[in-house]
Order: C-alpha cells, then sequence, then structure tokens
C-alpha cells in the first residue's frame, strides 16, 4: 500500500495535494502523456470548448482511460466513461469492482490563465478523492490545438 509524505515544518496544502508519495516495492508505474480537453470526432481529434470543470473533468476521464489500459487506476473509484463531458456534465462516480487502492503518483496540470485555477481545482478535487497526490499546478503562455488546460500523471499498478 502507498504511504502518503505529509511532512511537518513544509508548508502545503493536504485537501489539494501530499508533499510525497512512496510506493511498495513491488510497484509498477504507468506514465501518462499530457491529456487536454478533446474527444474524438469524425476527421480526428476535436477540442471540446465550454465550462472549465467540464474539460477538467473530460480530462480527468481520459486519464483514467490510459492508466486502466496499463494496469492502473485514478485511486478508489472508476469514473463514469462520460463523467465531465459536456453533454452529461452531471455524471457521478461510480465504484471500482475491486476498490483498488490509492493509484496515482504525480500529476502535473498546465492552465494558460489562473482565472481557470478555481474551477479546475474544484472539479479535481471532486474525482480526487484524499488523500491527493502530490500535484504541481503552473500557468503556461499556450497549450496545443489552443486549449487551456492539460494534465499529465502517473499511475501505479501492482502485478
Amino acid at each position: 500500500m502507498p504511504q502518503t509524505l505529509n511532512v511537518d515544518g513544509v508548508p502545503g496544502l493536504p485537501s489539494v495535494f501530499s508533499h510525497g508519495l512512496k510506493l511498495p516495492a513491488t510497484a509498477q508505474l504507468v506514465y501518462c502523456s499530457g491529456q487536454i480537453h478533446s474527444e474524438n470526432g469524425p476527421g480526428g481529434m476535436v477540442v471540446i470548448q465550454g465550462p472549465t470543470a467540464d474539460k477538467t473533468g473530460m480530462i480527468i476521464c481520459n486519464l483514467e482511460k490510459v492508466l486502466k489500459a496499463g494496469g492502473s487506476s485514478l485511486n478508489q473509484v472508476s469514473l463514469d466513461a462520460r463523467f465531465g463531458l459536456p453533454h452529461n456534465p452531471t455524471s457521478v462516480l461510480t465504484p471500482a469492482p475491486n476498490f483498488l487502492a490509492l493509484r496515482l503518483v504525480k500529476v502535473n496540470i498546465y492552465i494558460t490563465s489562473f482565472d481557470f485555477f478555481g474551477e479546475m481545482n474544484e472539479r479535481y478535487n471532486e474525482l480526487i478523492p484524499s488523500p491527493k497526490p502530490p500535484r504541481t499546478c503552473v500557468c503556461v503562455k499556450d497549450l496545443p490545438f489552443g486549449a487551456q488546460i492539460e494534465i499529465e500523471c502517473i499511475g501505479w499498478t501492482e502485478d
């Protein structure tokens, strides 16, 4: 079982992120490329516009699909495949069959304006229960395809 690290004397917000995470020796890592708020369309990838919360939900849903393909998941719950999509923003979290232990090791978030931070952070906190994995969020000038948010993560699994 992983051990979250929240160290006395080190500033932080444990409700938003952990200082660190120690994995069991048998852990195998699953690296996910950054995902933006996009879906497959008839001509290829389509960047979806709409509320920041919906964009964040879509990105996290796509990341979970990648993690599952590698034998991992986001955490103790599995996202409904439709969660966060603009046409169904009220979907809810559904339990995973085996109630997997915490599976996120590290999350990096890139946003093009801190105007998006509050709404993005609120949806992130809804979808990623505590204890939160270590996380970094930075504001960048531009993202590919005119996206406003990109999230990448590292997950883990045990075989």
